[in-house]
């Protein structure tokens, strides 16, 4: 980092400096679903500042829907544990930042589950809560 960048990282808060670098690694080191098209739904971010994060995902043919997430940068991810269970299918922990949904065989609606994740940028930590939405069709 120059000397300006040193700079201007040092006169932003924690929260800034959280915010600054969580969303550029929430959108670049998340694929969710990228090899399996019958799992779709948008891009999301998040700021590991206690924030809570709505994701939808469309799910069809009863195929699963998979997240990893990887550490970048100054970013560092800590933990991630499912807080709440899928009713109607399994939301679970594959490796450390690895996680899926498998709904139940036939099962059409929507199955919620959530995860908290949390992580370091530089010397600031705090955790996100994302709750997924997972449409079945």
């Amino acid at each position: 980092m120059d000397a300006i960048g040193t700079e201007v990282w040092e006169l932003m808060t924690v929260y800034q400096r959280l915010a600054a670098v969580a969303v550029v690694v929430a959108s670049a080191c998340l694929s969710p679903g990228l090899a399996n098209a019958a799992c779709t739904g948008g891009n999301f971010n998040w700021y590991f500042a206690g924030d809570e994060v709505p994701i939808s995902r469309d799910v069809t043919n009863a195929t699963s829907c998979r997240f990893r997430f990887y550490s970048s940068g100054n970013s560092i991810f800590l933990s991630a544990d499912v807080t709440a269970k899928a009713s109607h299918g399994v939301f679970g922990k594959g490796n450390l930042f690895d996680f899926a949904y498998v709904p139940t065989k036939g099962y059409v609606g929507t199955d919620h589950a959530t995860l908290k994740i949390c992580g370091k940028v530089r010397d600031a930590a705090g955790c996100s809560t994302l709750q997924f939405t997972f449409n079945l069709h």
